[in-house]
């Protein structure tokens, strides 16, 4: 009976946070943006890759230790702000020696499928939420 209790507040919150961009969509959209359906289609497939990490990450109980362990969710949280700033720094600098925005780094390895596929993987791999929430 509990689960039955609980479970509306937890789809109100699956539905909150989940409506909520973060850093996949903004994947998605940059890379549907450059290149179009078919350079977008091997992120989704990265992200969904990195999703059923985490599921099965759950069923090894290591997405319950990142919810109860503020250190765990810490570090995680560091890998991906780290993650994001050196995506962030190789784009400032191919800006600053004067490249087009369609050939920084990243973008140069998102134009082979397989590129786009680990950059989606390492996203939501790294994302805290999908950890929190799986």
């Amino acid at each position: 009976m509990e689960l039955v209790r609980e479970l509306p507040t937890f789809l109100g919150a699956v539905l909150l946070i989940s409506s909520v961009p973060g850093p996949a969509v903004a994947l998605l959209i940059r890379r549907c943006s450059l290149g179009g359906f078919r350079a977008g289609v091997p992120v989704v497939l990265g992200l969904e890759l990195g999703l059923y990490f985490w599921i099965l990450a759950a069923g090894a109980g290591l997405a319950a230790l990142v919810a109860t362990s503020r250190v765990a969710f810490t570090v995680l949280r560091i890998v991906g702000a780290a993650v994001l700033l050196v995506l962030g720094f190789a784009a400032w600098r191919a800006v600053r020696r004067g490249e087009y925005p369609e050939e920084l780094p990243a973008t140069r390895a998102l134009r082979h499928r397989r590129g786009g596929l680990v950059l989606g993987a390492v996203t939501n791999a790294a994302n805290p939420k999908a950890a929190v929430f799986t």
